[in-house]
């Protein structure tokens, strides 16, 4: 039995690079959370918010005010 459950190695590494590209895009432009989240490859908004915090315990929106520039 796969100790990851249903989702391989890959699938966690390439989430948790979606989830760094979304993060740096949040510091880093001024587009619209759902164009991000687009753009690193999520459709459903309530899935990635739900992500997002599991990975950095605060949502999208919130970390970006936190790291503006």
């Amino acid at each position: 039995r796969d100790v990851l459950g249903s989702r391989g190695l890959g699938d966690v590494y390439k989430r948790q690079e979606r989830l760094k590209a979304a993060a740096n895009l949040l510091k880093t432009t001024s587009l619209p959370i759902v164009e991000i989240m687009q753009e690193v490859g999520y459709e459903n908004i309530t899935y990635f918010y739900k992500i997002f915090k599991e990975k950095f315990k605060i949502t999208p929106s919130i970390y970006r005010n936190h790291n503006l520039r």
